[in-house]
This record gives C-alpha cells, sequence and structure tokens, in this order.
C-alpha cells in the first residue's frame, strides 16, 4: 500500500514538470508572465522537476 503512495507523488512530480514545460505562461507569476526570461526560467525549472521525477520513479520501481 505504501508503495503505490512514493509510485503516485513520483508520477504527480513528473506530470508538474511537464506542465511547466507545455504552459510556462500559466505556470509562471501573473507579474512576470510577459518576461520572456521568466518564461525560459519556467520552462527550464519544469525539466529539471520532470527529470528528478522520472529519476524519483526509476529509483521506486526498482529498489
Amino acid at each position: 500500500m505504501y508503495d503505490i503512495i512514493s509510485y503516485v507523488l513520483s508520477g504527480i512530480l513528473v506530470l508538474l514538470g511537464l506542465v511547466m514545460v507545455v504552459l510556462p505562461k500559466q505556470s509562471t507569476k501573473k507579474e512576470l508572465q510577459d518576461s520572456e526570461e521568466a518564461l525560459k526560467k519556467t520552462r527550464r525549472t519544469g525539466v529539471i522537476v520532470a527529470i528528478l521525477g522520472i529519476i524519483l520513479l526509476l529509483i521506486d520501481i526498482f529498489l
């Protein structure tokens, strides 16, 4: 039962990263949505979050 929780949380982390990459304007603060630098930073952070979520999911599966 507790194993499922770690899989679900890892999956949520991957989905959050993908949403940040695909929809950076909606993932950024209202004040910074017009700034191209803020959108780039949001995309970059989304890629990092997605990669870390995948690594965490792989660790959960293999250990």
